[in-house]
């Protein structure tokens, strides 16, 4: 099927970073879902480029292959770097698109993701802070200033105030493709409420107390309990204002690089929350961490009640075996 453009549909993106990553037991997407043996993961990127490949080949006439996943931009080098090499190999010119989000707005955001994945909305008790200028640099060294595309995320400053819009047309997809293309707004990735950020905050403080938070993946937690936090209503999340001013000052030499290098502006209107309606981790939520406790209780019995049954299967299993063995003498 001829077309403007090739998204290969072989399956998760992040998988092609892992392929090319000379350490992949330690790439970002095999870490969040525990996957530590490298035999294992090497197999599964075989048969995942394996499929790659297939999707190029069946491709009649596309003018441009385009491969996506956020956490390209904290790849180390050699996924970089093999992503250039292999995309040199197929085409005519290799591009870089990145999206760089104002500071608050992604403080808030990476907040409600890291909760949702089983970690405290604040790292080092600040706000959360991506490194854009570290990062960039990287793949600027990797893939050459003039490849590079940086662009602001947020709808003003999007084509049609459409990310998939945007990010299409700079990949060199006509206008009249890009605008008929339908997304499916079913599978956004939702974010939590303040209400669900103190609760899943209160249920992780508690779990860390017990030492169960190493029962899951970043992935396991989402699935089973971040999942349930996003139905949790209130208001939008919001960060008091010391802690702001303070993210708005760690940012000050991103936001230069970006504006210097790149021309992107990343200053953003701040309006004061109310400090009754704002993340702050100095202040205690009694009642949150008593109901905590509660279903953490239960999700501690949950998860010894799972041990005591694989244990006891194992050891059926084994008694079977070790009885087959003596009716085969």
């Amino acid at each position: 099927m001829e077309s403007d453009f090739l998204y290969p549909f072989s399956g998760w993106h992040a998988v092609l970073g892992s392929f090319f990553s000379k350490n992949p037991e330690d790439y970002i997407a095999n870490r969040d879902r525990g996957l530590t043996d490298r035999k294992q993961i090497k197999e599964r990127d075989r048969i995942y480029f394996k499929n790659f490949e297939n999707a190029l080949n069946s491709a009649i006439g596309a003018k441009s292959i385009i491969v996506s996943y956020e956490g390209f931009i904290q790849a180390d080098v050699s996924v970089l770097e093999g992503l250039r090499d292999y995309g040199e190999s197929l085409a005519n010119e290799v591009i870089v698109v990145v999206y760089v989000r104002p500071p608050i707005s992604w403080a808030l955001s990476a907040m409600s993701q890291r909760v949702k994945s089983g970690r405290r909305p604040f790292p080092d008790e600040k706000a959360p802070c991506t490194p854009y200028r570290k990062r960039l640099e990287q793949v600027v060294k990797v893939f050459g200033k003039s490849r590079v595309n940086v662009r602001r995320f947020d709808r003003r400053s999007l084509i049609n105030g459409d990310i998939v819009n945007d990010f299409l047309s700079h990949c060199g997809v006509p206008k009249v493709t890009y605008e008929g293309i339908q997304v499916d707004k079913s599978k956004t990735n939702s974010s939590l409420s303040l209400e669900g950020l103190l609760y899943g905050d209160a249920v992780i403080k508690e779990m860390t107390r017990r030492d169960l938070v190493t029962a899951y993946t970043a992935e396991g937690f989402k699935d089973r309990i971040g999942q349930f936090l996003v139905h949790i209503p209130g208001n939008r999340i919001a960060i008091s204002e010391k802690y702001s001013q303070e993210l708005l000052q760690r940012f000050r030499g991103d936001h230069d690089y970006l504006f210097t290098e790149f021309g992107v502006d990343m200053s953003e209107a701040y309006d004061a929350p109310d400090p009754n309606a704002a993340y702050d981790p100095e202040i205690a939520f009694p009642e949150l961490d008593n109901l905590a406790k509660v279903q953490v209780g239960m999700l501690e019995q949950a998860i010894l009640d799972k041990k005591l049954l694989e244990k006891t299967q194992m050891e059926k299993a084994q008694l079977e075996k070790k009885l087959a063995e003596q009716e085969a003498i």
